[in-house]
């Protein structure tokens, strides 16, 4: 760099830092835990000077518009580096002595790409590739060397820690560590890696994006006999592979027996692979496009669930991947009813889709045409109902098979009723196509032009006379008796304490579907799965559970029909409806004066993946008083429906819980939503989130200090309440980010507070051993050995939203 410093003559309460140009970089000074007093160049580095040692580091961006960081010199007094982004020159490091947490999720990706050789300074390794904390291999040098051991020592390899080496040929995971963490070796050009016995967790995408991996070591529960692939349990005990050996050059592979799903990447840049066998165990393809990324030349499927064309797998009539070259034309097969996720999207070939008319629905994720480059006309199922996210194209800057198709000119349209349809940027999509026409049914024309949903397509639409629709136009049923109307069933009477009220209805639900039996049957599924999880199962005699008829005048979610609550669906999982309706209806089973504290739940009559729960401020007090009311509709997949209860019923409505999930592109949480959560804190809101990591400090600190806990993965996990940085989560997985998994002991604290306040009011006084003693069902005992990983099924549902007023102030 040309500049000589001695690092460790910084003092407390500056930070040193070099830039290519000399150039100063702009602070706002919230970055730090100190405030700033001078900002000088002196000696060939600028002085930041403090009026306080710097202990923790927030989220200061170390680049502009005129320069970059080229060195970085910390002092010893700093102890948190939540994020620091815009370090992609820097070439020189002082790692500080006190150094306690380092969020790599927001700091260790923006990270990568920098040309750091070595570490200097303490918490590193003694060749000084590495970042250490406690254990756990934190980061790792950007170096030019091609094999490397991870040294002795060191028991977990941290999230995204080797993410971006370009470098790194081999890799041996020495006996020791027991989890390899999320991202850690991704996108990389890693040709050989060797993984231990001791090994018990793989996360999510550890080895994804690695082109040129040739030969995997391992033992046989992660490792196939070939040493081709790489697979993990999930939570459910389903076998999914998530690397392929994709630089070993294979033109034909049989992916092994026992293998029920394919993650994403799974077969990233197989680009030799022109034959693939398919094992009848695999079931589940996460994406299609996802899965096969960069992989274009197979023409020949094998395997029992392959039809007789040799390019299209089906399962449960569900079309999950076809492969597309050396064919520009493809026709669904007959059988096929669902498209599977992505199905049609990243195809390389095709130029012309032909989906008949028995296909009824496309995965709710979506974007089944996007990104294939010659794709020209398309047509489109009579009897299609969805067509999920954005089918034909999104921003191209979005994920990689989520851009527009450029060559498309030709939608038919065939379905008389409008599908439903989702958008992450509808602003967007009148950009994206110069001479495209979707030709819909001259009958459908104005449903199509007055559908809110498909607004941003409304300059396309043409009507076109098919001539043979007259079959798939709806007759939608018309309730007529309305008798059992507001009428309502104790399901469940408290037999402890003062009761607490759990209403449930349903909307979309006509006279006959409540004659039959239907609407009760979904109501009593509803209840049991609500208490199939702790502490709801432990303490379900202290709830009453009432189920309130609701009649609506029809029983589907189409172009003219109604129903009794107006509920309704969304950009991409949000839902919603008439809340004031909904009180009205609660108040049929409960008196005014209780319903601050319930909660009610509405049950959206279509088998369909969503959820929002509208959260009110309490009429007084707090323990997370205030009534909810969680809109989610039914799904025919019992796990998916338990996880959406959970998340959304029993997580965000009853416990006021916050999400913890978090989309990158959210980044830094602002100050101000900082400041209204913690807002929150005082009604009992939002309390399994915190905005700081330091261990001692954070809102769920007794439990980490508890070794009685030591085995439930707790600690402090970047990113939650949606945002990417700045925020911090209890664990790594939980029902509040990936519906499944259960809830984690801080959720669980709320939960139990929250039941055992309402059930025996004030005289009732919060014990920390008392629950310690209650969540003795909960605990791990000892280490968990047996492998998994906490892969996605399901996007996140939308966050909840907060109305700052009382269900009353809202009824009048």
């Amino acid at each position: 760099m040309g500049v000589d410093i001695d690092p460790e003559a910084v003092p407390e309460d500056e930070i040193w830092y070099v830039t290519m140009n000399k150039n100063k970089i702009d602070f706002i000074g919230s970055e730090f835990d100190a405030n700033i007093v001078s900002h000088t160049y002196t000696g060939g580095k600028w002085v930041v000077k403090f009026d306080a040692p710097v202990t923790t580091i927030n989220s200061p961006s170390f680049d502009n518009i005129n320069d970059v960081i080229i060195g970085l010199y910390l002092p010893n007094s700093v102890k948190v580096i939540n994020s620091i982004n815009g370090l992609f020159e820097l070439e020189e490091l002082h790692v500080p002595k006190s150094l306690e947490v380092l969020n790599v999720r927001g700091a260790q990706v923006k990270w990568n790409g920098s040309k750091i050789k070595r570490f200097t300074g303490y918490n590193i390794s003694e060749d000084g590739y590495c970042i250490i904390l406690d254990n756990t291999l934190m980061m790792f040098a950007l170096c030019d060397i091609e094999e490397y051991t991870i040294p002795e020592g060191i028991t977990i390899v941290g999230e995204a820690s080797f993410s971006k080496n370009q470098s790194l040929k081999k890799v041996i995971i020495p006996e020791g560590i027991t989890s390899v963490q999320w991202d850690a070796f991704s996108n990389t050009l890693i040709e050989e890696v060797y993984l231990p016995e001791s090994l018990q967790e793989v996360g999510p995408y550890a080895f994804a994006i690695n082109k040129e991996l040739k030969k995997i070591h391992g033992p046989s529960r992660y490792v196939s006999n070939d040493g081709m692939c790489m697979y993990v349990e999930d939570y459910f005990g389903m076998r999914w592979l998530v690397a392929f050996a994709s630089g070993a050059g294979l033109q034909s592979y049989t992916i092994p027996d026992g293998i029920m799903g394919l993650e994403n990447y799974s077969f990233y840049y197989a680009e030799e692979l022109t034959e693939l066998t398919i094992p009848g165990s695999v079931t589940n393809i996460a994406s299609a496009a996802g899965v096969f990324e960069g992989t274009h030349n197979i023409e020949r499927l094998y395997g029992p669930n392959v039809l007789e064309d040799g390019r299209s797998y089906v399962v449960d009539n569900r079309l999950l991947y076809v492969a597309d070259k050396g064919i520009t034309e493809y026709m669904t097969p007959e059988g096929v009813e669902v498209l599977g996720y992505q199905v049609f999207a990243d195809k390389q070939y095709l130029e012309k889709i032909v989906i008949s008319d028995e296909v009824v629905a496309s995965e709710v994720y979506g974007y089944i045409f996007c990104n294939s480059p010659k794709l020209q006309t398309i047509t489109i199922s009579a009897r299609m109902r969805d067509l999920g996210m954005d089918p034909f194209g999104a921003d191209d800057s979005m994920s990689p098979g989520v851009g527009k198709c450029p060559n498309l000119k030709t939608v038919y349209l065939r379905a008389p009723v409008p599908p439903a349809i989702q958008h992450n940027s509808p602003e967007i999509i009148p950009t994206l196509y110069d001479n495209l026409t979707i030709y819909v049914p001259e009958e459908s024309l104005d449903a199509y032009l007055t559908s809110q949903q498909w607004a941003p397509y409304r300059g396309y639409f043409k009507a076109y006379d098919y001539g043979d629709l007259s079959e798939f136009y709806p007759e939608i049923y018309t309730s007529t008796d309305y008798s059992a109307d507001g009428t309502y069933e104790l399901l469940q009477s408290a037999t402890v304490g003062n009761g607490i009220d759990v209403v449930l209805m349903g909307d979309a639900y006509s006279d006959r579907l409540i004659a039959d039996g239907t609407y009760r049957s979904v109501m009593v599924n509803t209840m049991e799965q609500f208490f199939s999880q702790e502490p709801y199962k432990s303490f379900r005699d202290y709830f009453n559970v009432y189920m309130v008829n609701v009649v609506s005048p029809n029983e589907v979610y189409e172009e003219g029909s109604r129903t009794a609550l107006s509920t309704w669906f969304g950009g991409g999982t949000s839902v919603g409806g008439d809340d004031q309706t909904v009180f009205n209806y609660a108040l049929n089973a409960i008196t005014p004066d209780r319903l601050d504290e319930a909660l009610l739940v509405v049950m959206m009559n279509r088998d369909y993946y969503a959820g929002t729960c509208y959260m009110y401020y309490p009429e007084s007090g707090n323990y997370s008083n205030g009534v909810s009311v969680a809109y989610f509709p039914t799904s025919s997949d019992e796990a998916t429906f338990r996880g959406l209860i959970l998340h959304e019923a029993g997580g965000h409505g009853f416990a006021k819980l916050a999400d913890e999930y978090a989309y990158e592109e959210y980044g830094q949480v602002p100050s101000e939503e900082i400041t209204n959560c913690q807002n929150l804190w005082d009604f009992g809101w939002f309390t399994n989130i915190d905005f700081t990591s330091d261990l001692t400090l954070v809102n769920w600190s007794e439990f980490i200090a508890d070794e009685r806990y030591q085995y439930d993965g707790l600690g402090v996990f970047e990113g939650g309440y949606t945002y990417w940085t700045g925020v911090w989560r209890p664990t790594e997985n939980s029902i509040m980010r990936y519906n499944e998994g259960g809830f984690n002991a801080p959720s669980r604290e709320s939960i139990y507070t929250r039941i055992n306040k309402l059930a025996f009011g004030e005289s009732w006084q919060y014990d920390y051993e008392d629950f310690v003693a209650y969540d003795a069902v909960n605990r791990r005992t000892e280490p968990v050995t047996a492998p998994s990983s906490v892969l996605q099924r399901h996007e996140p549902t939308a966050p909840p939203v907060i109305v700052r007023r009382s269900w009353r102030e809202v009824m009048e």
